[in-house]
């Protein structure tokens, strides 16, 4: 009886070790592209560089509403891990974006979104194309 004990122990302990490591995993969002491995002399790849930064901050909006849902009580800032990976695998950038907790609080309502999209949509883009 007291082996049961020991192995029931055992055995909670370590689903709650795997429960809490994944509870402090990093928030990460891969995008596989080619644009910021490329030489930006020419007007054209800037553009290039300027539209999809623009895609990729929408994409982390997207990422954290998706947090966001799924845990409906988080009230602290965290950053989130843009991995910029090159489509042959042989290059990566990785971009730590903050998402302040004004933006976790407003984005809980209607109202605060929408007051707070464009803010927080300005701030990634610009963090992102300072990262770069």
């Amino acid at each position: 009886m007291k082996q049961f004990w020991i192995l029931f122990f055992v055995i909670g302990a370590s689903f709650s070790l795997h429960a809490q490591n994944n509870w402090l995993a990093p928030y990460a969002l891969t995008i596989e592209t080619a644009t910021p491995f490329s030489n930006f002399e020419a007007t054209t790849n800037q553009m290039a560089l300027s539209f999809d930064a623009q895609q990729w901050s929408m994409q982390v909006l997207q990422y954290t509403l998706q947090r966001l849902q799924q845990n409906p009580y988080m009230l602290s800032a965290f950053y989130v891990q843009l991995r910029l990976v090159a489509p042959d695998k042989s290059k990566e950038v990785i971009i730590p974006v903050p998402v302040n907790a004004r933006y976790l609080r407003a984005f809980r309502t209607e109202e605060g979104f929408q007051a707070e999209v464009v803010p927080f949509l300005s701030d990634t883009y610009s963090w992102i194309l300072d990262q770069l």
